[in-house]
């Protein structure tokens, strides 16, 4: 790779000499004018491409002369195709038109910008989630084929995540960023990796990529079972006021505004968003969040952009937790009731980036981000009741204040070596955390004892290279390698029982990956994969107990096919094995990292997108998976909450005079709670009906959440704990109750 890399520029050069041009163009919406982001753009019978930026500029360099044609493509708009004459030396310029077609289905798929994996990167464009319930950027994470995601804290805590056969606790196992920011915080107070993405607007996403496992050189930590990528639009198609509102004191407001620039190279907008919810339960939520952002785009040259955004939220709530079933059995409480109506929390952050991108030449491009990050997290839970204190309870306070700085790089070159055509990728990425996090003893939300208070100065450096080699239109492959080196630095502020827990840690990890892709036909695609990832462990677990690995490996594969029979239907399946080197959990609520064995998930996924009709669309996602221990005995080597069975599908319908809508389902399975498998949790599935009317001035929208009102446990533990009026502690299953059917109502106006 070192060598490709250091003959990528002279290869580029020598290609100056050779009989090519070059295509450069700006791609717009055909009644609008605007510039569209994202288009795939390549030339036939060649394996060169380009993807518009968010001017809608592209470039395609070391184009063969002569007369060509050209082809762009997007999800949601009809393609199209224009003829150019390339001449030798010479730059050709076209504008080419997009018109919107939110259901058709891609129709070619651009050989110089193929993604590398059957069903684990997806580009998902905000035409594809327009009419599906959210009131959050978390919901959004629903769309990940596979995902799922559940709520039992209010509402204002990031939500617990499934995916691949892995319950991710908060973001232990998948790589969630924002624009370059990551959303993940490491040696977190209430768990490693907490991913909580709240403080973005749905609205101002413009799409989703997707990558699952860690076959992808540019993801680091917590990339194992995948990572999720949000792009915020540069600019607005329209201003948008927004308000909904429904049952149990749900009211929901949203307004993005395109500032009046007199500059034709320049853009900027600002979001807001406010959300309050009482919920369904018993004891009021009184869940509140504010949101703000906003982002300045401009064009310093026609291959140079330069950004500027701000995003910040805080929220505060109230939450029933956890209960178990024998109270509801014994009619103590009800299904929405609670044992402790004291729980809740606030949370707060603020987020700044700086981001410049240039195509330096024809074939070489840069990526650059630089972000901070103020945030600020506190928790009241109480998941064991009166098991440590049978008088007053045993709610705990956790906190977490922290500030990160970090910046992002890629540089990509491309070139050739004789007919094999080659791109090659060097990035780099760096972090530095200041946490200050706290655990107390606080019942009824008042503190009593510390039980654990530390300083913690974690950095990381991570470098990748990667080199693809496109042979043909067939057959293509990817080389990567990763380097990721860590520090941690604990300072013990508490030193119980006069033991000072401080330390300093070092590590460092190389990740290979490779990836591959085979096109026998011009509708059939067969994909290889292959990489080792990890997840960083708690700064303070690894400070605690010195056998305690600072970055455990996962190491898998997977090989996928993507089809096309008929061109409104295209279909993905993809086999996986995931290993884990060792299953880390960092317990908040106790301040410890609980350490298991080494795991083995294997699974299979597939989906399938078609267009029925001009007006429908119909999609299907079903994921089967399989984790066991591998170092415990038959019977109890069950991983406990890893889900083996989930389905997401649905018919979304627009017809030309406005009326849409769209009826959607989602299954979990029933899952192992405990090792043994002795006890399991509830499966669920669970239906959503949107109906809208739009123009283009306003828009009315209904949703039904949970439409035949289901009874469902969203979230769900097998713990212990212990009643009031229990002598003794019992261990059975906990839930947080999933939402009854609730009736929203929406208006939109569009200016």
């Amino acid at each position: 790779m070192l060598i490709l890399l250091l003959l990528n520029p002279a290869i580029a050069a020598a290609q100056e000499g050779a009989k090519t041009g070059a295509v450069r163009g700006k791609v717009i919406e055909k009644f609008s004018g605007e510039p569209i982001t994202g288009v795939k753009v390549s030339v036939a019978e060649t394996t060169l491409g380009a993807t518009s930026d968010s001017a809608g500029n592209f470039t395609i360099g070391d184009v063969p002369t002569g007369n060509r044609s050209v082809y762009a493509a997007l999800e949601g708009f009809k393609s199209q195709s224009l003829r150019i004459t390339v001449a030798q030396g010479d730059t050709g310029f076209i504008r080419v038109s997009m018109q919107t077609d939110a259901f058709a289905v891609s129709e070619i798929v651009i050989e110089a910008d193929r993604e590398y994996s059957a069903a684990s990167s997806r580009e998902l464009r905000a035409v594809d989630f327009d009419l599906r319930p959210r009131q959050s950027a978390q919901d959004l994470l629903r769309l990940v084929p596979g995902l799922f995601i559940a709520q039992h804290a209010g509402g204002g805590k990031a939500e617990q995540i499934f995916l691949r056969g892995f319950d991710i606790d908060h973001g232990t196992d998948i790589n969630i960023s924002v624009d370059g920011l990551p959303v993940n915080m490491v040696s977190h107070g209430h768990g490693q990796g907490y991913a909580d993405a709240h403080f973005i607007i749905p609205e101002t996403i413009e799409r989703i990529d997707i990558q699952k496992g860690p076959y992808f050189a540019e993801r680091g930590d917590f990339a194992t079972a995948g990572a999720v990528s949000f792009k915020t639009k540069d600019a607005l198609d329209y201003n948008l006021v927004s308000l909904e509102g429904g049952g149990y004191g749900f009211g929901h407001g949203v307004a993005l505004l395109q500032l009046p620039i007199e500059n034709d190279q320049t853009s900027a907008y600002i979001a807001t968003e406010f959300l309050h919810n009482d919920s369904f339960f018993e004891s009021k939520q009184d869940f509140n969040r504010y949101n703000l952002f906003g982002k300045l785009t401009t064009r310093l040259s026609n291959e140079a952009t330069l950004g500027l955004s701000f995003s910040g939220f805080g929220s505060s709530w109230n939450a029933s937790g956890q209960i178990p079933e024998r109270a509801i059995a014994s009619g103590e409480i009800t299904r929405f009731g609670s044992i402790d109506a004291l729980e809740g929390g606030t949370t707060q952050r603020e987020n700044l980036i700086l981001s410049y991108n240039s195509s330096l030449k024809s074939n070489a491009s840069l990526q650059t981000s630089l972000y901070y990050t103020h945030y600020r997290f506190r928790l009241f839970s109480n998941f064991t009741f009166f098991k440590d204190d049978p008088v007053n309870g045993d709610m705990i306070e956790q906190n977490d204040l922290r500030s990160i700085f970090g910046f992002r790089g890629q540089y990509q070159i491309r070139g050739a070596i004789s007919t094999i055509r080659t791109a090659t990728s060097i990035g780099t990425e760096f972090r530095t955390d200041e946490i200050n996090v706290e655990l107390y003893r606080a019942p009824n939300r008042v503190r009593t004892t510390s039980t654990a208070l530390a300083i913690v100065h974690e950095k990381s450096t991570g470098i990748f290279v990667k080199e693809e080699l496109i042979f043909s239109p067939r057959f293509r492959m990817e080389f990567g390698l990763r380097g990721d080196y860590f520090i941690f630095d604990v300072e013990d502020r508490l030193k119980k029982d006069s033991v000072d827990q401080s330390r300093y840690v070092q590590q460092t990890l190389l990740s290979p990956k490779f990836n591959a892709i085979y096109s026998p036909f011009q509708r059939l695609d067969i994909f290889l994969d292959a990489g080792t990832g990890f997840h960083s462990n708690d700064a303070r677990g690894v400070a605690r107990d010195n056998n305690l690995p600072v970055l455990p490996r996962a190491f898998g594969g997977e090989f996928g096919l993507r089809i096309q029979p008929v061109d409104q239907l295209v279909i993905s399946a993809a086999a996986w094995i995931l290993d884990l080197e060792n299953e880390l959990v960092y317990v908040g609520d106790e301040g410890v990292t609980e350490v298991s064995g080494p795991t083995r998930r294997i699974g299979l996924d597939l989906d399938a997108r078609y267009q029925v009709l001009a007006w429908l669309y119909a999609d299907l996602d079903v994921n089967l998976s399989r984790g066991r221990y591998k170092d415990a005995a038959e019977g109890e080597d069950f991983i406990a909450l890893a889900p083996t069975f989930t389905s997401v599908g649905g018919l979304t319908a627009r017809y030309p005079n406005g009326l849409e809508g769209s009826l959607r389902y989602r299954h979990l399975s029933a899952a192992p709670a405990i090792e043994d498998n002795s006890v399991q949790t509830r499966g669920y599935t669970v239906f959503d009906l949107t109906l809208g009317f739009r123009t283009p001035a306003y828009k009315i929208g209904l949703t039904v959440e949970n439409l035949f009102n289901t009874n469902w446990n969203e979230a769900q533990f097998e713990t212990e704990s212990q009643l009031r009026n229990e002598t003794a502690p019992v261990q059975e299953l906990h839930f947080t109750p999933g939402t009854p059917v609730n009736v929203k109502g929406s208006i939109s106006y569009f200016f």
